[in-house]
């Protein structure tokens, strides 16, 4: 890897924990929404998951909204479980890859993601040999927090001017394309990740 680089920054969903939709769908299957793919579509276009994503939706307001979609009295604890089972876990490796690397890099996370979602991985998916999510990385940049998402220049900036770095000293790993050409707009190294990959062999 390039020596002048001091700054790793990773995506969440697809590039450190395993992702797998048809689990939330199939979780709101079992409890009888069996329209639960049209229903999601008509939500999607709602843009009820991208205004929870970037913070405009309280975590009870998204509830109450899937609520209406569905036209049902789901329990919170019951909306939580459906919404969260599409993050599958962190594969160990990758845990172990994340403290290599913070012995040598400032390491950070930069997410597209939501309340429910971090949440649940800082309660379940970072308990790791004693670890917990902020022994990982040097801070945890996130949508719902910021009011801002990837590929957005702002969201990249506003993460490099409060951590302190330099652009061309960093190197942002995510999964999507379109992100990390968002990233390179504003000067930094990007890399995609391709899911299927060893995370490893991107840092021989």
């Amino acid at each position: 890897m390039d020596t002048k680089i001091k700054n790793l920054i990773f995506d969440f969903g697809g590039v450190i924990v395993d992702l797998d939709f048809s689990r939330t769908v199939n979780a709101f299957r079992a409890a009888g929404f069996f329209d639960i793919e049209e229903k999601l579509s008509t939500i999607k276009q709602d843009k009820i998951f991208f205004q929870y994503e970037v913070g405009e939706l309280s975590t009870k307001y998204f509830r109450r909204k899937l609520r209406k979609h569905f036209s049902s009295s789901l329990f919170d604890k019951d909306i939580d479980y459906m919404w969260n089972a599409m993050l599958v876990g962190i594969p160990s490796y990758k845990l172990d890859l994340l403290l290599e690397l913070k012995e040598k890099y400032n390491l950070y996370l930069l997410s597209n993601t939501n309340e429910l979602h971090w949440e649940y991985a800082q309660d379940c998916l970072f308990n790791y040999k004693d670890h917990a999510w902020n022994d990982f990385f040097k801070k945890v940049y996130l949508s719902f927090q910021m009011h801002l998402d990837k590929p957005s220049p702002e969201i990249y900036q506003e993460m490099m001017k409060d951590a302190g770095i330099k652009p061309e000293e960093s190197l942002f790993i995510d999964d999507i394309e379109l992100n990390c050409d968002g990233a390179r707009q504003v000067g930094l190294n990007a890399v995609q990740y391709r899911i299927e990959d060893d995370l490893r062999k991107y840092f021989e």
